[in-house]
């Protein structure tokens, strides 16, 4: 029973992990579009 207590805390543990790269994914997503918007602007204005 301890040892299940442990694998179930160690899961927790990797489903936060994975909860906090999901943010960095989407946060560096909208940092590409905003940079693709950017490039686009200055190389069609020119």
């Amino acid at each position: 029973m301890l040892k299940q207590k442990e694998i179930i805390v160690t899961i927790e543990k990797l489903f936060a992990i994975c909860d906090e790269l999901k943010g960095e994914i989407n946060q560096n997503k909208t940092t590409v579009d905003s940079l693709m918007t950017s490039v686009l602007k200055e190389a069609f204005e020119k």
